[in-house]
């Protein structure tokens, strides 16, 4: 991120603690630093600015016509149109597309230069960010289900998901918005697709793994749960095939436990890094 000092990080996390830890035992649990990187995940690019003490940033709308998504961007709007200030992008956005991207040229896909370009400059940035989220997942003592709709694919793709036989899988590289409510997928599955593209709605049934969104969320809600990197799926069954509803199985995520481990352990280290930041700023005080 832009424009942050990084003996402030730890003022923002800990109080982003304080916030939430009486929301859940979850977040009782977690580190300051990973609910601070769990709410950057939830915010547009305003959002960060925000919360990082841009001086010239908007406030948060307030006014009903203004939340929704159409609304927000119009009252962001010429904030965001000033070339000569630099912005935060939308965190999860950069991140997901690059790792997306990324594992297709890995795989063989035909990616332009470009875009490995610029998807290698995101990983750079936000990997660590995205690993540390995945590895404090919450394991699920009951298994849920949760949805994703996902609008405007090109239809080669969507035919490729709708002729999908039972059994396949699925894997998804990086980290997925998904919704605990089933209407909240289904509105952007059910958005008008241009011609050549088409929307497809996910449901995934035994989701034993994730990180629920809601307490932390700058858009509570939407109902958020979110679904760790290298996750896999299982399909069971497609309905129809313009716009196809695939019923799917959560597998799990294939981030190992060690990896897991040493993930946990980076963050321990930065957040003791911050500590002495922190301290030595406030020394140097006059």
């Amino acid at each position: 991120t832009k424009h942050v000092d990084k003996s402030n990080a730890l003022c923002l996390s800990s109080e982003f603690k304080r916030i939430c830890a009486d929301k859940s035992a979850y977040l009782a649990d977690s580190w300051p630093l990973a609910i601070f990187c769990l709410r950057l995940y939830t915010q547009q690019d305003v959002d960060i600015d925000r919360n990082l003490l841009f001086p010239d940033v908007p406030g948060f709308p307030t006014d009903d016509d203004e939340q929704s998504p159409e609304g927000r961007d119009k009252v962001y709007a010429q904030y965001r149109s000033d070339p000569e200030k630099p912005r935060n992008p939308m965190m999860f956005q950069v991140a997901n597309w690059a790792t997306r991207r990324r594992w297709e040229k890995f795989n063989g896909s035909d990616v332009k230069s470009e875009d490995v370009r610029q998807a290698e400059d995101g990983l750079k940035k936000f990997i660590k960010w995205q690993c540390l989220i995945s590895a404090v997942r919450q394991h699920l003592d009951k298994p849920i289900t949760t949805y994703r709709g996902l609008c405007r694919l090109p239809s080669a793709m969507v035919q490729d998901l709708a002729t999908m036989r039972r059994g396949s899988l699925l894997f998804w590289p990086a980290m997925t918005s998904t919704a605990l409510d089933r209407s909240v997928a289904q509105e952007y599955a059910n958005q008008p697709a241009p011609e050549g593209t088409g929307n497809v709605l996910f449901v995934i049934s035994g989701v034993s793994e994730g990180i629920g969104l809601r307490e932390v969320s700058q858009y509570p809600r939407e109902g958020e749960f979110l679904l760790p990197l290298f996750s896999l799926l299982e399909v069971r069954d497609v309905l129809g095939t313009e716009n196809p509803e695939l019923r799917c199985r959560f597998v799990g995520s294939l981030m190992t436990e060690d990896f897991r481990q040493e993930c946990l352990l980076d963050m321990q280290h930065a957040q003791q890094a911050l500590t002495l930041l922190a301290l030595e700023s406030k020394a140097n005080e006059p």
